[in-house]
């Protein structure tokens, strides 16, 4: 059976750059929505991707995850002028905020990218559906990167006691964002745009970058999920959490974890 081809939403990140890296050295195809397609290109570089394998097996589109229509061309698959599109099964997305510490607070740039990204996404789909209503019955798995600790009613549980007071202090806006996405991926008419959503949160404090092999090993991770038991932890090298999406769902197809919130830790 062919590989599918995955599409990546906030591929400059470390997490999903990792996950990227691992998708196009095992043989895969890739869809990649950037605003500065250069950056992309130059980080899986450092990732030993060659210039050979960009042009193969990596299509970029460039725009932005808060315009409907740069996200829509991201999701069809086009093979040519001469045959219809096919709607991609996969949708990683990593998209969040880039932060800034000034004095003792952080400062966001777009501290609402997540709830604004995921109207997008949503209103892209309901485009192509109203388009190629055929699309419905082959609807794509999304999994979506969010954080420990995002939500209200768990923040006493799912981080270690010590660092509760600054983890939420000084992140509580990308939190509020992320929750907000979470939120609007859980309502009815969201669901049914998708065959599944798999939301996956990396422990405590993110270690690292995006280099493949700078973390502990994706077999020294621990996963739980928010439904029976999560796993509770300080850190995760941003490499094995790139790792792990691409082990379970690039790999692995991520119906697993479909309906879970999926927590990531090493110790």
């Amino acid at each position: 059976m062919a590989k599918p081809t995955i599409a990546f939403l906030g591929a400059t990140g470390g997490c999903i750059n990792a996950c990227l890296a691992h998708t196009l050295q095992n043989g895969y195809h890739a869809i990649a929505l950037a605003r500065t397609p250069s950056k992309l290109i130059a980080l899986l570089r450092t990732q030993n991707i060659n210039q050979e394998t960009l042009d193969s097996q990596l299509r970029i589109i460039t725009g932005d995850a808060t315009d409907p229509e740069a996200v829509k061309n991201t999701l069809l698959l086009r093979p040519s002028s001469a045959t219809p599109p096919t709607l991609i099964s996969h949708i990683i997305s990593g998209i969040g905020a880039t932060g800034h510490l000034r004095g003792w607070a952080f400062e966001f740039d777009q501290p609402h990218i997540c709830e604004e990204a995921t109207r997008a996404l949503l209103t892209a789909l309901q485009n192509i559906y109203s388009t190629y209503p055929e699309f419905l019955t082959n609807r794509p798995l999304i999994t979506i990167l969010s954080g420990m600790g995002v939500d209200p009613s768990q923040r006493q549980l799912d981080v270690p006691f010590l660092l509760r007071r600054v983890y939420h202090g000084l992140l509580h806006v990308p939190h509020a964002d992320k929750w907000a996405m979470e939120e609007m991926l859980g309502e009815r008419k969201a669901r049914e745009l998708f065959r599944g959503v798999v939301i996956v949160r990396p422990g405590s404090l993110l270690t690292g970058d995006h280099m493949l092999g700078s973390g502990y090993g994706v077999e020294k991770v621990r996963v739980g999920t928010e439904r029976e038991k999560p796993a509770v932890g300080w850190t995760i090298p941003r490499a094995d959490v790139g790792e792990w999406v691409f082990r379970e769902v690039v790999v692995g197809g991520g119906e697993r974890w479909v309906d879970e919130k999926v927590t990531l830790t090493c110790w």
